[in-house]
């Protein structure tokens, strides 16, 4: 074999990752050519993308590839039962290895280190140490707080009872000067049947927050329209769902998520109406969202929390949610797993507005201009990400807040 050439950067030393509950990394000795962190995605594969290119004749000469949790010593001897039998389960480029999820039998809310060994005639094995993380949940928990921040009542559903109560189909819609209209197609269940399944209640003067496997334990607030540090760290030990845009605004109100109508919108069924769309691109304008008010292509639909979704992005795909052909993600096998979809409103204050990114100042102006008061259209969001962040993923439980607030 000749002396390995295909590792343009310096061995690193192994290092194990952080544990997010049981985990069998074990240290090993000696070094592996590269390490990185990937996730387990609904999508069914994983990407490892090389710090540097690698040799074109390498990443062609790829004939094997082995997968073994990481030894205690990368230099034991490989065995025929970690061996991937099927080739068409992995692919390597100069850029990027891209393997089958179903190679890492991982558990949910756990992660694993893997030595990953490619093989290639003419060059030494390739060790990659690739640690794989499942942020399914084990259980879904739904919480009420009181003013002082204690747990007053806690329900604790298993995944399974989870999987049976999501079977419900929903569309719904999110938008903002970021990213445009969303749109979504879901399987799950209503969060008023949930909160009632958990014998708890959700009336006026009450908020929730939902609480993500993913989030940090500290976010570093920025301004509403910019990303310009404020100097604020947000503590964040019960991982809310938290963007560094609205650190002090991150509940929802019961008043704005269920005391007023919410819509899913299907611009689809006019050309005039989706043609208007299209040019407005992702900047959500307000003559956009009022031109969708005066178009009558929406319906009514109720806050979901999903299991499953498939989701599209208007700016980049104007393809019709409710006839598409992309399954939904079936985020109970090897994803996250639950996602709050509520739709759009309508604004409630339409002559105030954060617009399109401005690349002269850097941010999202906000704009007034009393012209438009007592105009309808749909709401651009909170803030520049808008409902499109508030659709918050990888939910693993709700807290909701006895005495309300939006912080």
């Amino acid at each position: 074999m000749k002396k390995k050439s295909v590792a343009k950067f310096l061995s690193l030393a192994l290092a194990v990752t952080a544990v997010m509950a049981c985990s069998s990394n074990v240290m090993a000795e000696g070094t592996a050519d590269a390490e990185g962190s990937v996730v387990l995605k609904a999508t069914g594969v994983v990407t490892y993308k090389f710090e540097e290119a690698q040799e074109e004749d390498w990443a062609d000469g790829v004939e094997a590839m082995y997968i073994r949790e990481m030894p205690g010593d990368i230099s034991e001897p490989l065995s025929e039962e970690d061996l991937v039998e099927d080739d068409m389960k992995y692919t390597v480029s100069t850029d990027s290895v891209i393997i089958d999820s179903d190679l890492f039998p991982v558990e949910p809310s756990s992660e694993v280190t893997y030595d990953v060994v490619m093989q290639a005639e003419g060059y030494d094995d390739y060790h990659l140490a690739l640690t794989v993380q499942n942020y399914r949940p084990t259980d879904f928990t739904i919480r009420t707080i009181d003013g002082e921040g204690n747990v007053v009542t806690e329900k604790v559903f298993s995944y399974e009872e989870m999987e049976a109560m999501c079977t419900e189909e929903v569309f719904s819609s999110a938008a903002c000067p970021m990213h445009g209209l969303n749109s979504y197609h879901g399987i799950g269940v209503k969060l008023a049947d949930l909160f009632a399944a958990a014998g708890v209640e959700f009336t006026e003067g009450m908020s929730l927050a939902a609480r993500s496997v993913d989030a940090p334990a500290t976010v570093e607030a920025t301004e509403i329209n910019n990303g310009n540090k404020t100097g604020y760290v947000f503590e964040n030990p019960e991982k809310y769902w938290v963007k560094a845009r609205y650190t002090d605004n991150y509940r929802i109100t019961y008043e704005d998520l269920f005391g007023r109508e919410r819509y899913f919108l299907y611009p689809w069924d006019d050309e005039e109406v989706s043609a208007m769309l299209t040019e407005d691109g992702s900047a959500w304008s307000i003559e956009a969202r009022k031109a969708l008010a005066e178009s009558g292509l929406y319906e009514p639909v109720d806050a979901y929390l999903c299991i499953q979704y498939d989701s599209i992005q208007w700016s980049s795909d104007t393809s019709d949610i409710r006839t598409s052909s992309t399954p939904c993600w079936d985020l109970s096998k090897n994803e996250r797993g639950f996602e709050l979809m509520y739709g759009l409103a309508m604004d409630d204050d339409p002559t105030a507005n954060y617009t399109a990114w401005d690349d002269e100042t850097s941010s999202y102006p906000f704009v007034e201009d009393d012209s438009y008061e007592g105009v309808e259209a749909f709401e651009e969001g909170y803030d520049p990400c808008g409902t499109s962040a508030r659709q918050a993923k990888l939910v693993f439980g709700i807290d909701i807040f006895l005495e309300g607030g939006k912080a």
